[in-house]
């Protein structure tokens, strides 16, 4: 058989989009492969050796002497329970852990999953497995890969789907890309792990990462998750972001606690038409994830970083700091870094972020958490003109308190009335005007405001200089990477 011209004739049929005939065609080499390899080993073999082989052969052979008549399913097991890796002289044998059997099995549920069916396979999966076929040969000693590529094998076949050049994982022989953590086929570590989340240096058999707690493997089959992947590499089953993170991190010098905020997309603006004119237009926003504070900042945690209390009604820990300046919250944000000794990022959450996250992930909702205020927000109808320690009220959507009333909230964002009109859909934040002297924009009402004013979509800005009895705020927190 010539083998370069039925990998070229592979590589042809998926190029024709016929992908399960190329699936055959794949079937087909790869039977043919393993029966020729196998026959010269067996003519090479010594005696001890050569009995060794037969009683293999007659324990799968289910009534069928002839090796060459074995289905490729026993030919596979054959060459897994001899331990076959190539051919004799290029020693390929090892005592503990056999590459080319994992190989073998995978290209069996391939063929199997795809051949007669009407399922077609993915591109990516069919170049990719195609890719590792050419490898194999070339440790069979029946082509020579370089001569092959040159001369018929297209890139498709000989690397990886997106054009990188390829390399074989040291466990397996598998086609991976040089930028990949891990083989796809044996999970063999091909750099160093690394968590999907925060980039920290993780162990091969962690579940968790230990730092910002993120899930290192699938809860499906325990596959190793990829950074940014979306599906498992494994068994592809869906990698939820809602899940991915742990669901709070609690910073360690303040015990300020950060609840993850899910990606998302949701309509940004008065959705219910009974806002103002710079709640408008309605316009459809795109997050990444991100965590937010499950409070407003505390006056316990503002001392503990700052060494003093600015607020007026200094009742107790627990209520929200307040009359504190933009300026004073960036100084607070940088010493609270500093402490941290710069392993986390913290901010002010963008307009985009805090409305998405009092919505409940972007849900149509008039106060954070739903319709009925008294039960979501101190407001002037029931503070009894004072704030009130965080989280007596009830938490919206994602387990947030106090996004409505209690204390308004300073945003990273520049106010402009008009900033809806020409904001970006991905991760919006307005930036325009001059930093110093430019109103920042102010969220969420107060324990003195109307029911109108404690509305989710409800915008306002103040100067930067600015402090009042009603106003604090609370803070996104992401990992250094």
């Amino acid at each position: 058989m010539d083998y370069t011209k039925e990998l070229a004739r592979v590589d042809r049929l998926i190029s024709e989009k016929r992908y399960q005939d190329a699936v055959r065609v794949f079937a087909f080499v790869l039977e043919n492969t393993l029966k020729q390899v196998y026959g010269q080993i067996r003519l090479q073999a010594c005696t001890g050796e050569a009995k060794r082989l037969l009683d293999i052969e007659e324990k799968i052979s289910r009534g069928e002497k002839n090796f060459q008549r074995f289905s490729l399913r026993q030919l596979v097991d054959l060459f897994c329970e001899a331990d076959i890796q190539g051919m004799p002289e290029r020693d390929l044998r090892r005592k503990n852990k056999n590459p080319q059997a994992m190989r073998l099995r995978r290209f069996l549920e391939f063929i199997d999953r795809y051949a007669g069916t009407n399922i077609v396979p993915p591109l990516e999966e069919i170049q990719s497995v195609c890719s590792t076929l050419t490898l194999f040969l070339e440790d069979t000693g029946l082509i020579d890969i370089k001569s092959a590529s040159s001369a018929s094998a297209p890139p498709s076949v000989a690397s990886c789907p997106d054009g990188e050049e390829t390399v074989r994982c040291p466990g397996c022989g598998e086609a991976v890309r040089k930028n990949w953590e891990f083989c796809p086929a044996c999970e063999t570590p091909l750099v160093q792990f690394t968590c999907p989340l925060c980039n920290r240096a993780v162990k091969e058999n962690w579940k968790r990462c230990p730092e910002c707690k993120a899930r290192l493997v699938c809860t499906s089959c325990g596959c190793r998750i990829l950074k940014g992947a979306s599906r498992c590499p494994a068994c592809h089953a869906p990698v939820s972001e809602t899940t991915m993170p742990n669901a709070v991190f609690i910073e360690p010098v303040t015990g300020m606690e950060f609840l993850y905020v899910p990606p998302g997309t949701f309509m940004m603006g008065d959705t219910f038409g009974d806002g103002s004119d710079n709640e408008m237009p309605v316009h459809e926003v795109v997050l990444d994830g991100f965590y937010l504070g499950k409070y407003p900042v505390t006056q316990g945690q503002w001392n503990r970083v700052m060494g003093k209390n600015p607020s007026k009604f200094k009742k107790g820990d627990d209520y929200p700091v307040e009359q504190v300046t933009f300026d004073e919250v960036r100084t607070f944000i940088a010493k609270l870094s500093k402490l941290n000794r710069g392993k986390y990022e913290f901010r002010l959450p963008t307009e985009a972020q805090w409305e998405y996250a009092a919505r409940s992930g972007g849900k149509k909702e008039k106060y954070a958490g739903g319709d009925k205020l008294d039960d979501l927000a101190w407001n002037e109808e029931n503070s009894k003109g004072s704030t009130h320690p965080v989280g007596e009220k009830t938490a919206n959507g994602l387990g947030i308190y106090d996004m409505s009333g209690n204390v308004w909230e300073w945003c990273l964002d520049i106010f402009d009335e008009e900033a809806y009109e020409n904001l970006p859909k991905k991760n919006p934040v307005f930036t325009g005007g001059d930093p110093k002297s430019s109103e920042r924009v102010i969220r969420g009402g107060s324990w003195s405001l109307d029911s109108w004013s404690v509305r989710c979509t409800r915008r306002f800005g103040y100067s930067p200089e600015y402090y009042g009895s009603g106003l604090g705020f609370r803070l996104v927190m992401g990992f250094i990477r």
